[in-house]
């Protein structure tokens, strides 16, 4: 997870060594260690609070309330997307009606392509 080696371990001991001194390196791990056991209760009453409310929250919904993904997807683009435009796609049940119509494109011939123009 840190990438550290045993150099790395060696050299900081001695630092710690150094500036701590023989006499006062169990009391700082010791320390270390309790924050660390109240750090892990810590996370751990959390994680169980949130497997609580997870499993409370999935007793209390209704299972006949779920929608087809589907159904919930075109609702969610129709809240997006302006009233008007909805209204008018279906009074006009024609395509041909709704939609504007485009140019056709001029088919290049043979003799134009090998030319380039």
């Amino acid at each position: 997870m840190f990438d550290i080696g045993w150099a790395e371990l060696l050299f900081l001991g001695l630092i710690v060594l150094l500036v701590l001194g023989p006499g006062e390196i169990p009391n700082v791990m010791r320390t270390i260690g309790r924050y660390s056991n109240h750090l892990r209760k810590i996370a751990s009453e959390f994680k169980s609070n949130l497997d609580t409310l997870d499993a409370q929250t999935l007793l209390d919904e209704p299972a006949q309330t779920t929608k087809p993904a589907s159904q919930k997807r075109s609702l969610a683009i129709k809240e997006d997307l302006p009233p008007d435009l909805f209204s008018a796609a279906e009074e006009e049940s024609d395509p041909e009606t709704v939609l504007p119509k485009t140019k056709k494109a001029k088919k290049p011939k043979a003799k134009d392509i090998g030319t380039g123009q």
